[in-house]
């Protein structure tokens, strides 16, 4: 820190000698080197010092006035300086004690210069030296010569005052230093709450933290994955139709069926029904329902596995929760625009973020719930289809069920649905989240009954036995066809990524081979 100089009435006016003469050789950024060369020639300071010294003085007299302002135009500021020195003289400097009233005045009476003495004396006779009265002067002008002549006051008070005792001498060196620093930090909160002000139009609201964070936090780690392989995506969807299988077989054994029906259909299976077959109105799909249902080609359990992945298509992977992006009004989109209008990398970043959190923070922890949800649905629709054998004979008066033939065989095979059901279901979500947070979109679509038969779309249930062409048409859709195509091509670029599974018209399925599809449905 620079160590703050006594400026004494003497070198006060070697100063204003030295702006003189530099105002009168030259002007602009030369007047400036000059000036500052020559007062330091003239006063003993260093460079430092007269540049604070020229910073206060200006500053005093007009805050908006800059430094090399002052000196270009010192001729213009003159005046002023000299005569408000002529008073200065008057003033009786700060005393740093007690100690020493009385001589410190006769001292300073004794320093008053002639010119000064006759000013009081004369009075109105002093010349143009004589100032204007407060009353006359304009209201700026006087309160800034008023702030002018006191701080020369201080600047003027000799060494030997300051430093009574070395003890006073250190504490006024600290309070110096003291004031610079609490000058110093209130110029930099002015600057930071200009700052603010600046900023107000384009913080609009406390989302803007909440933008600010998700670019900061995730910009270099968050952003879309590439898209899976189709062949891991069909390995994990066969592992989800693989539980289903196992959960459709439980489920018969544990509820055992004589054959299906449609009497006590309900609106849920009625709209999975839609996802298989076609037919805009009710009657239609129920009687496309009772003929699927009489096909000899197919056996219960291939039916109830067309219900299932039916409900897995439809409710999972069609029907997963999509981001919605903030809504043109909010704070949030607006300043998403700012940040895509000059740094578009970071608002694209920060997009990418805000999706990713959706799927994992608000989406993902909810699958727990949704996989009891739809195992409870899915377990109603399959019930409502079935109609049960005529048993055998009833239980005697009084005993309990749990004492019935097979009961505990039922029970367990009850908990083996359960399980495959809920794992089944549970992979299905988080296959879907992850395709979800990938760079491509991917949709799924069952086919319904009665579509042709095309190769780039379907694979024959059972390819063994099957030579497809396109006179065959679908009996029966027992997995999805899934296509994706690239966020940033959009729908032009769509491909089939996994073909559909389905079983076709006019080919019977043996029991036993039926079994061995339903047990490894993908197997070729």
């Amino acid at each position: 820190m620079t160590k703050r100089a006594v400026w004494t009435p003497d070198r006060l006016d070697l100063m204003y000698q030295a702006l003189d003469e530099s105002n009168q050789n030259g002007s602009g950024s030369a007047s400036w080197t000059e000036a500052c060369q020559l007062i330091e020639k003239k006063t003993g300071f260093t460079s430092q010092q007269v540049v604070a010294k020229i910073r206060s003085l200006g500053q005093k007299h007009n805050p908006k006035l800059s430094r090399e302002a002052f000196v270009q135009n010192w001729s213009n500021h003159s005046a002023f300086f000299r005569g408000g020195s002529a008073a200065k003289g008057r003033q009786s400097p700060r005393r740093s004690g007690t100690s020493g009233c009385s001589s410190s005045r006769a001292s300073q009476r004794g320093r008053q210069s002639p010119t000064a003495t006759n000013n009081l004396n004369n009075g109105a006779a002093a010349g143009p030296r004589q100032t204007q009265s407060p009353k006359e002067q304009p209201e700026g002008l006087a309160s800034a010569k008023g702030r002018d002549i006191q701080s020369e006051r201080d600047d003027q008070t000799p060494v030997g005052q300051h430093l009574a005792s070395d003890g006073d001498g250190d504490e006024d060196g600290e309070d110096e230093e003291q004031e610079d620093q609490d000058y110093d930090e209130e110029e930099e909160d002015e600057e930071d709450e200009q700052g603010e002000r600046e900023n107000e139009g384009l913080l609009l609201s406390a989302k803007e933290g909440e933008m600010i964070h998700a670019y900061r936090s995730y910009r270099h780690t968050r952003h879309f994955e590439p898209a899976p392989l189709s062949v891991d995506i069909e390995i994990r969807l066969r592992e989800v139709l693989r539980s289903l299988d196992r959960g459709i077989n439980a489920f018969a054994k544990a509820h055992p069926i004589a054959h299906l029906t449609t009497a006590r259909m309900t609106r849920a299976p009625f709209e999975l029904a839609r996802q298989l077959l076609p037919g805009p109105s009710r009657t239609q799909i129920e009687e496309a329902l009772r003929t699927l249902f009489s096909d000899p080609a197919l056996n219960v359990s291939l039916v109830l596995r067309g219900f299932a992945i039916a409900a897995v298509t439809t409710w999972v992977f069609q029907e997963f929760p999509e981001y919605e992006p903030p809504s043109a009004e909010s704070a949030l989109n607006q300043n998403l625009d700012i940040f895509a209008e000059y740094i578009p990398p970071a608002a694209r970043d920060v997009r990418e973020a805000l999706e990713l959190n959706f799927f994992e923070e608000v989406v993902e922890p909810t699958f727990p719930a949704l996989v009891l949800e739809y195992r409870a649905a899915l377990f109603d629709i399959l019930f409502s289809l079935r109609v049960p054998p005529e048993p055998l004979s009833d239980l005697p008066e009084g005993q309990s069920p749990e004492k019935a033939p097979g009961f505990a065989f039922r029970q367990k095979q009850q908990s083996e649905w359960a399980k495959h059901i809920d794992k089944a279901f549970l992979d299905a979500l988080n296959l879907r989240s992850l395709l979800a947070k990938s760079s491509n979109v991917f949709k799924f679509k069952l086919l319904r009954q009665g579509e042709r038969f095309d190769a780039e779309r379907m694979t024959p249930m059972i390819k063994m036995y099957v030579k497809a062409n396109t006179q065959h048409r679908v009996l029966l859709g027992l997995s999805p066809v899934v296509s994706c195509y690239d966020r940033v091509f959009g729908r032009a670029s769509t491909l089939v990524s996994i073909k559909a599974k389905v079983a076709l018209e006019g080919f019977e399925v043996d029991p036993v081979v039926a079994d061995m599809v339903i047990n490894r449905p993908n197997d070729p």
